[in-house]
């Protein structure tokens, strides 16, 4: 089984710097405390106090969408038991139009269009709120990007609908956007050359809704690396775990995670229990944590 080593010193050899070619991270539960999706609805709404609907319209038609997928696609289907990689990426590849259906009904209904841009970028004037009641983050998370921050490689992979108040959120602690150090894909609003929300999202290039979708993007990153293959992938929920398998190496911060993973065959180290997550073999490449303080101290 190989010799024990603490959780903590297993991290970072997982994050040496001298081989560590990048790190990978889930926005939503990951680098924040809570999912932060509604954020772009908040404001929205917030802004048009007017709309006729709410939040819970736009979650009933993904509900009934994915009530739909696995009624009549997943049943009795040889992907029911996402037990293997290939059958996980077979239902993950059938969640796009499960996604995508909030997205469009969104668009449809014009909900974001001639929302300025400044509306989400100020997200706290808006809302009325600071930023650590909006936007919590994982206890730990600042310490750990700081310590990576313009010498590995970053990369924030989410399925969120924007961008904007993650970097914001990041600045107030000097990690600004960087596309050598510091990279976001996320999938965008667009705006138009007044800065006001066209209502659309950007194309395909930018399209990452599902736990495929994270895989083949973090693929690609891996692809473009010319110094060598090795990542690590954090993240919290069953939608990264195809993007944690990719890299070979990750922290799985959700029981989400942890339990997919397990499900289709691999070992994560490390118990619920904090107390005992000092026991974990060398060769572990799938580690259970509950936030990065285990890293970043």
């Amino acid at each position: 089984m190989g010799q024990l080593m603490r959780a903590e010193k297993l991290i970072k050899k997982m994050l040496n710097r001298t081989e560590l070619q990048g790190v990978i991270l889930d926005w939503d539960e990951t680098v924040t405390d809570r999912d932060s999706l509604d954020l772009i609805f908040r404001i929205a709404f917030r802004v048009k106090p007017e709309f006729l609907y709410k939040l819970n319209h736009f979650v009933g038609i993904y509900k009934d969408r994915f009530r739909d997928y696995v009624d009549h696609e997943v049943k009795g289907s040889e992907c029911e038991a996402r037990d293997t990689v290939e059958k996980e990426i077979q239902y993950q590849r059938g969640m796009k139009p499960v996604e995508l259906s909030s997205v469009y009904e969104a668009r449809r209904l014009g909900l974001f269009k001639g929302i300025s841009r400044e509306k989400f970028v100020n997200y706290e004037q808006t809302l009325g709120q600071n930023s650590d009641q909006v936007l919590p983050l994982k206890p730990g998370v600042v310490e750990f990007l700081k310590m990576l921050y313009r010498k590995v490689p970053i990369t924030i992979l989410s399925v969120n609908w924007t961008s904007l108040m993650m970097k914001q959120r990041l600045k107030e602690f000097g990690l600004e956007e960087d596309k050598e150090w510091l990279h976001f894909l996320v999938n965008e609003l667009v705006f138009d050359e007044h800065g006001m929300s066209t209502g659309n999202n950007t194309g395909e290039e930018e399209d990452i809704r599902t736990g495929y979708d994270k895989m083949m993007k973090t693929r690609q990153i891996v692809k473009d690396c010319p110094n060598g293959k090795h990542f690590v992938y954090f993240g919290d929920s069953s939608t990264d775990v195809l993007a944690m398998i990719e890299t070979g190496k990750a922290v799985a911060f959700g029981t989400g995670a942890r339990d997919q993973l397990k499900r289709m065959g691999f070992k994560v180290e490390g118990p619920e229990e904090e107390k005992n997550m000092h026991d974990l073999s060398e060769e572990a490449t799938y580690i259970f944590a509950k936030d990065f303080t285990i890293v970043a101290s």
